[in-house]
């Protein structure tokens, strides 16, 4: 089985990696690629911004598979679900599976809109990423995860929070899932959940196979979270799952 995960926002590559450490260690002939998020110039038009980072996360899909030689099964994280989904459309010949796990994919509830509307006026301050890079020791004492985000994914992670407010966060239509690709996918998703609403549920669930489990939407900074995760990708795939099993 072949595994490409589109991480969510901040785009922490150490955590991922240590899933994919895991995931590796429990079965070996499973080859894993995390894509990163590139930095890229700022631009005025958001839509675009997102779909250009979808085109480099497509661009290392292709990569991965021309070195697999098989289909992939494509795991997409909170934003990246959303980016999982334009790949599924243009990249179907390759994908095996789409998993979307805790999906962003519209306006989120009220706290999640908070969020992203206090980092889109924060990002037009000219300052403000050297500002949050400079006083890292002192936001760490608030969230200790932070010391595992790079300065750059620091960087990146704002950029992305105020395109995702802008094409992502304020989007209140139907969520576009064309039928030719709805038997590849699949949502996990979990209860009380800031950026994967119930609403978004709700309106997915009529449309493709769905999961709840009991991990958080950040599941990604905890061992345990991890494996419940993986425990849920893998039965989907049909995956003999002994190694995991006590």
């Amino acid at each position: 089985m072949h595994l490409f995960i589109i991480p969510g926002n901040p785009p922490a590559l150490y955590f991922y990696k240590l899933w994919a450490e895991e995931i590796q260690r429990a079965y070996p002939e499973c080859s894993v690629c995390i894509s990163p998020y590139p930095c890229l110039p700022t631009s005025d038009n958001s839509s675009r911004y997102l779909r250009e980072i979808a085109a480099v996360h497509g661009q290392e899909l292709l990569n991965f598979h021309k070195s697999s030689k098989k289909k992939v099964m494509i795991i997409g994280h909170s934003l990246g679900a959303w980016m999982a989904l334009r790949l599924l459309e243009e990249y179907n010949t390759v994908i095996e599976q789409c998993i979307l796990l805790y999906p962003f994919l519209q306006r989120p509830n009220i706290k999640g809109r908070a969020i992203l509307k206090s980092i889109r006026y924060l990002y037009r301050m000219p300052f403000i990423e050297n500002l949050l890079v400079g006083c890292r020791s002192i936001l760490e004492t608030v969230c200790g995860d932070l010391k595992y985000v790079t300065d750059e994914e620091l960087r990146t992670s704002l950029a992305l929070a105020y395109h995702e407010y802008e094409v992502i966060g304020r989007h209140t239509g139907v969520i576009q899932i064309p039928e030719q690709v709805r038997k590849k996918l699949h949502m996990i998703y979990c209860n009380q959940d800031t950026w994967c609403s119930s609403n978004t549920i709700n309106e997915i669930r009529h449309l493709i196979s769905c999961e709840r489990t009991d991990a958080k939407h950040d599941f990604i900074t905890s061992t345990q979270e991890r494996a419940i995760v993986l425990k849920a990708l893998l039965l989907r795939a049909g995956y003999n799952l002994s190694p995991l099993t006590p």
